[in-house]
């Protein structure tokens, strides 16, 4: 069975792995994992330990948006689901193959990381009470909301494949369309609940901006066409935030704990465009040494414990503030020093934890047999689906007193059971 190949200039439609993006994900996680370094602190509130965000001055929040690397990842997402595609139709394999060899690299991981948590937070459970470690299990769980969202984006794939392939960007205007009504209908309503509705067309239409960026958009356009688009995309936003009273921040900061990436508001479909243009720009513009061997291997050991890093870095950033304040070191530093040590900590921390824990979700990702189950694997993707939604909302103690997070829990590992049965129905 032949590899997709390493090309410096990956041929538009086909199997060719593109470097390129490979470095727009290791980038964007790095990102990722050192603002949220500074972003979460462990402080005590009424004698229990509350996780919370950083509150940093108005001239900071700015920063936020050329940090906000989640786009990136759907568009990556959409690039490697049309390889896949392309990949699928040559060796005449179906939806279920698709399905589970996609789906059991995101639930074994996921299914690791939810068992090593909810064991560790149910004991702690039974020592200092379900109240306690409830709402810290769940604030934990936070960024599980990725996980549950791109499951979701996986399933449905191979239809946005074909979609682009016949109505071009009539797709990405009608998910643009979707994205900026449901905003309308939660401003009109005065319901900011309603933009969670937005997880569905935002996320697509980055996901979206992959796949045409694999069949040429973008990489085929001039510089200065990207420039326009970007810089178009970016007054966007302005005209968003300064006019239309969108959130100023593109993630929750302590003074804003609801801002535009969850839930999603319209102001990411223009920052995923701005996205899409600067990797173009990236990609026919990048120093030869970006495709060295020695500059291409730490790309790729990102690349492929990328998972591994996004599930376990929270937890490491969690147990380094942790460890601060039973140390006493949180109550003898300032706190602009505070925040330097345990961001410095929880990056070290990462680094020896990941390598570790990266060997545990190999282990649990369902091998993939000489046939898959269609049926199975829709199932488990479903399952799976659900249960990290319920891991997301509610945290993972399995206790009594706890019923939807235990729920949530035995859910995942249904899920992980159905998707190992599905990747080996032959």
């Amino acid at each position: 069975m032949s590899q997709p190949v390493l090309s410096a200039t990956p041929r538009v439609g086909s199997e060719d792995r593109n470097a390129y993006v490979d470095w727009a994900r290791a980038v964007s996680v790095c990102v990722v994992v050192a603002f949220h370094s500074r972003l979460y602190t462990l402080t005590r509130v009424d004698g229990r330990l509350d996780l919370s965000m950083w509150d940093p001055p108005e001239y900071l929040w700015i920063v936020s948006w050329p940090l906000m690397a989640i786009p990136v990842f759907f568009l990556a997402g959409g690039y490697g689901h049309s390889v896949n595609m392309v990949k699928a139709a040559r060796l005449g394999t179906g939806y279920g193959a698709f399905l589970a060899a996609r789906g059991r690299r995101l639930v074994g991981p996921t299914t690791a990381f939810v068992g090593v948590c909810a064991l560790i937070a149910s004991v702690l459970a039974l020592v200092a009470g379900v109240q306690a470690i409830a709402p810290l299990s769940q604030a934990g769980m936070n960024l599980l909301w990725f996980i549950t969202v791109y499951m979701g984006v996986t399933a449905a794939a191979p239809a946005m494949v074909r979609l682009q392939d016949r109505h071009g960007v009539a797709v990405l205007i009608v998910l643009a369309a979707l994205a900026a009504g449901v905003d309308a209908a939660a401003a009109l309503a005065h319901q900011p609940e309603l933009r969670n509705l937005n997880l569905a067309p935002v996320w697509l239409f980055a996901h979206q901006l992959g796949i045409a960026y694999h069949r040429g958009w973008f990489r085929t356009w001039s510089g200065r066409r990207l420039l326009a688009v970007a810089a178009a995309s970016l007054l966007v936003i302005l005209a968003l935030v300064q006019g239309l009273g969108y959130p100023p921040v593109s993630v929750g900061i302590g003074s804003i704990p609801i801002a535009n990436v969850l839930p999603p508001t319209f102001a990411m479909v223009p920052l995923a465009l701005a996205q899409a243009c600067a990797l173009a720009a990236f990609e026919k513009k990048a120093p030869r040494w970006a495709l060295s061997p020695r500059a291409r291997r730490p790309v790729v050991a990102i690349n492929a414990l990328l998972m591994t890093i996004y599930l376990w870095h929270v937890p490491c950033i969690v147990v380094v503030n942790g460890l601060a304040w039973l140390s006493g070191v949180a109550d003898r530093l300032p706190p602009s020093a505070l925040h330097v040590v345990v961001s410095v900590t929880s990056l070290l921390l990462v680094a020896v934890v990941v390598p570790l824990m990266g060997r545990l979700d190999l282990a649990m990702v369902p091998p993939l047999g000489a046939r898959q189950s269609t049926g199975l694997a829709v199932l488990a993707t479903a399952v799976s689906t659900l249960g990290v939604a319920l891991v997301w909302r509610t945290g993972v103690v399995v206790h009594p007193a706890a019923p939807w997070s235990t729920l949530g829990v035995l859910t995942v590992g249904v899920g992980w059971v159905l998707m190992r049965r599905a990747a080996r129905a032959g």
